[in-house]
Formats: structure tokens, sequence, C-alpha cells
């Protein structure tokens, strides 16, 4: 007798594992590449600020240096850029929102090529809390 029976895929059987394997991971990794995009300290002693206006639409892309929005503090109207490119997925602070604490999400924001249907969920879920 020979030994045991085994399951004997061959190469391309393992090919084809590996690349669904893959597949898999990269199709959930990008399902939560969504972030939270918060509204930023412009000042050491900034503890809220307002949003001017967008300067972006939500689905728009944009590149590193790109200006987004701008903010405004109780001294002053300041531009906030892009630090990386990305899409506007969905804003959660509209123009002329007034007192938003630092920190608080203010849009959510994706990589190009990302699943953006998320992002209204994700919004949801930071106006909460």
């Amino acid at each position: 007798m020979g030994p045991p029976h085994s399951l004997d895929i061959g190469h391309d059987g393992l090919l084809l594992a590996r690349n669904i394997l893959i597949r898999r991971f990269h199709v959930s990794a990008r399902r939560h590449a969504l972030s939270k995009f918060t509204m930023p300290a412009m000042s050491p002693t900034m503890t809220e600020g307002g949003i001017a206006s967008w300067k972006k639409k939500e689905g728009e892309s944009f590149s590193s240096g790109d200006v987004l929005l701008e903010i405004e503090t109780d001294k002053a109207t300041i531009d906030v850029e892009a630090q990386d490119d990305g899409i506007l997925a969905k804003i959660i602070a509209n123009d002329g929102a007034k007192n938003i604490a630092v920190g608080s999400a203010i849009a959510i924001i994706g990589e190009e090529g990302d699943d953006l249907s998320g992002a209204d969920k994700l919004a949801a879920e930071s106006s909460g809390s």
C-alpha cells in the first residue's frame, strides 16, 4: 500500500487560492479605507472654529496642497490644505457651521478607487459622538 491519500491541487491550484485570498483581503481593506477628517487646530490656543466655506464638493477629488475649505476662528479665516491626495466623500459640517470643537469630525475622506458607499454611515456615527 502507498501513503495515505492527500489532496494534490498542484501549482495552478495554489496560485488560484493565493489570488483569491489576496483579492478578498484587498477588497475588505478598501471597504475600511474611509477616514474622518477632523476640525484642525489652527493655533495652539484654538478650541473651536467654524466652516466659512468648503472649496471642494462631495465626491470631488483633491491633490496634496489643494485648499479643501476655509476655517473661521475668532481671529481670522484660514485656508486648510490637503496633506495627501484623496476624495471628499461626505461633508458633515456644512458651510456656515459654528462652534465646532477641534478634533470633531467635519468630513469623511477616502482615496481614489475606494468604495465610498460607507461614507454616510461613518458620517452618522461621527456626528453622534
